[in-house]
């Protein structure tokens, strides 16, 4: 996904990547059991404290640049 933005970018499309994946992973590539929920698949609540860390600044930034 991250390579089809790009190349779509380059070509002038309107497009952002995000990389939020690898921050919710731990080093050796897993999902961090203490930001899921029991089912092992959906994000709690610091799961999501942690994904909004993650994107806010990068889509803020983007939002800055769109308004110019």
């Amino acid at each position: 996904m991250e390579e089809y933005v790009r190349e779509q970018s380059a070509k002038g499309v309107k497009l952002n990547y995000i990389d939020s994946y690898s921050k919710l992973l731990s080093a050796d590539g897993m999902p961090r059991p203490e930001i899921l929920r029991k089912d092992g698949l959906h994000l709690n609540a610091d799961g999501y404290v942690l994904w909004r860390s993650v994107l806010k600044p990068d889509i803020l930034e983007l939002w800055a640049k769109d308004k110019n």
